[in-house]
Parts: C-alpha cells; sequence; structure tokens
C-alpha cells in the first residue's frame, strides 16, 4: 500500500489545474502513470465516501475510488481531496491511497475475469 499526501495549497490554485481538479480525471492519470502492464481493465470506478468524523473534523472530503485489474494483479486507487481546512478554510491538500495484491479469485455477481484479448 502506498499513500501520498500534497502539501497544503491554496484554493484558487484548482482553477490553474486543468483537468486535475477534478477528482475522477486526477484518480485515473494516477491509474495511467501508475500500473505498468499496458492491458488492464477498470472493474469499477465510482464516487468513495468518506465516513464517520470522528474527530470534528470541519473540512469538505470529497473522493473517487477505481479498482483496476491487469493479468497479474488486482489495484484500488482512492483520491481524496481535503477541502477548506482550518484554521483559514482557504487551502487544500490530495491524497492518494494505492494498494495493490494478488488477483482475487473471488467471483462476485460481475464478469471481473481478465479477457484473453482487450480491444482499443
Amino acid at each position: 500500500m502506498q499513500v501520498q499526501i500534497s502539501r497544503n495549497v491554496p484554493l484558487d490554485y484548482l482553477d490553474q489545474m486543468g483537468e486535475k481538479a477534478d477528482l475522477q480525471s486526477y484518480c485515473e492519470y494516477f491509474v495511467r502513470n501508475f500500473i505498468e502492464e499496458e492491458d488492464y481493465f477498470v472493474i469499477e470506478s465510482n464516487l468513495y465516501f468518506k465516513r464517520y468524523n470522528l474527530n470534528s473534523d470541519e473540512s469538505e472530503w470529497q473522493g473517487w475510488k477505481i479498482t483496476v485489474r491487469d493479468k497479474f494483479h488486482d489495484y484500488i486507487f482512492i483520491m481524496l481531496r481535503r477541502s477548506y481546512i482550518p484554521p483559514l478554510l482557504d487551502t487544500f491538500s490530495d491524497i492518494a491511497i494505492i494498494v495493490k495484491g494478488p488477483m482475487s479469485t473471488k467471483h462476485d455477481h460481475r464478469n471481473t475475469e481478465f479477457p484473453s484479448s482487450l480491444e482499443t
């Protein structure tokens, strides 16, 4: 597992980030640049909801989660953005969580087996 945390950045900087200002695009960027295999497919890509506010954090949390499979591994990418960080509520920070594990043998209702050929 890898965790990357950015420094606190002024909220105005989001306007200059281009497509990375959108968490889904930013998470997809991490997927493209992290996975070494060229053949992979996305099992799921959806909003990630941070649960519990155990320390009464006043910040706003947004997240995106992408689950990916290549020929040998499963990956989970979670991109979190903590905005309006106290005390001045004028900064944000991005947190990337990347989990890599062996390909799951668990079968569920979705067809998640790696296809023999991928069409691009």
